[in-house]
């Protein structure tokens, strides 16, 4: 997947700060298509937060800045979705063929993935943990230039 076949489909559902332009401009940065096994992606960060134990729910800015400022994993969301505001209620899960690849941002220097959409999805999805979902990584150095939330990924 080419970098503005990525953006026409993924740029209108993230609702991070997503410095597009950079990722545009930067020629070290790749998208890449892969499938992970279900059980693999409950490793990763999802978008949000914890301090002190406690959902973070602060500005993103003061996050950025705050080192007590953590993500949590998938598997730490699929453990009580109500805490993180990732309850199911209302929302429709597509079947395990209508599942989209999920972009992941991917930090080079600690392995450390960021899923960057479809966290009610990857939270409340009721599938074995063998199953093969398709991602669509963000690959490459400096990753911090293209937001908030990856500053926050690189120091996990």
């Amino acid at each position: 997947m080419d970098k503005s076949d990525f953006l026409n489909k993924y740029l209108p559902l993230f609702s991070i700060h997503f410095h597009d332009n950079v990722f545009s401009k930067d020629n070290s940065i790749k998208v890449i298509e892969q499938k992970l096994p279900f059980k693999e992606l409950l490793e990763f960060y999802i978008l949000r937060t914890v301090k002190n134990g406690l959902p973070d729910t602060r500005g993103i800015e003061e996050r950025e800045n705050d080192l007590n400022s953590k993500l949590i994993t998938l598997y730490e969301a699929r453990q009580n979705p109500k805490k993180w505001g990732l309850e199911s209620k209302g929302r429709i899960i597509p079947s395990l063929k209508d599942i989209r690849p999920i972009p992941v941002a991917v930090d080079p220097d600690s392995g450390n993935c960021l899923i960057l959409d479809s966290n009610h999805l990857l939270t409340n999805l009721n599938c074995p943990s063998d199953t093969v979902i398709p991602l669509a990584l963000i690959v490459g150095p400096n990753l911090e230039a293209l937001g908030p939330d990856f500053i926050i990924l690189s120091r996990q």
